[in-house]
């Protein structure tokens, strides 16, 4: 049985890895933004959320302009790299004080491992896209 593959025979990796290399990549400016042109201003780690694999997440409450925010970070480790009662920096979106990032490290995890994995995703789904071509090109050659 000949069968020819197209690109759309790829797609849901195709489509998966877009979307991943996307997310990491917005994350990534995202981070970088609020490092670069944000306020730099002190938390204090309230509690650690868990995940099913056991893994903590800080959620940190600092004070901009007398009110109180709540940044909920999208990095889960294990260990947790925080402690409940520690201070730590975040740099804030001075418009919107309610946009927060640790800017270190921990929340890049997300970002890269997003950014990574996507490009993985398309860079494999190349491959065996020309590999399949290679090979149908090559079986009709023999016949």
């Amino acid at each position: 049985m000949n069968k020819k593959f197209h690109l759309s025979d790829y797609s849901l990796f195709t489509g998966i890895g877009s979307i991943l290399l996307l997310i990491g990549l917005g994350l990534l400016c995202w981070n970088y933004q609020l490092k670069s042109k944000g306020k730099q201003v002190i938390g204090i780690v309230t509690e650690l959320e868990q995940d099913a694999e056991g893994a903590f997440s800080p959620v940190i409450s600092y004070y901009q302009n007398g009110k109180q925010y709540t940044h909920h970070s999208i990095t889960y480790l294990n260990p947790s790299a925080f402690r409940v009662g520690e201070k730590v920096s975040l740099y804030i979106d001075p418009n919107n004080p309610g946009y927060a990032t640790l800017g270190g490290i921990y929340d890049l995890i997300a970002a890269f491992t997003s950014t990574i994995i996507g490009s993985i995703l398309l860079l494999g789904t190349l491959i065996a896209y020309r590999i399949n071509q290679r090979k149908a090109k090559f079986q009709k050659q023999i016949i």
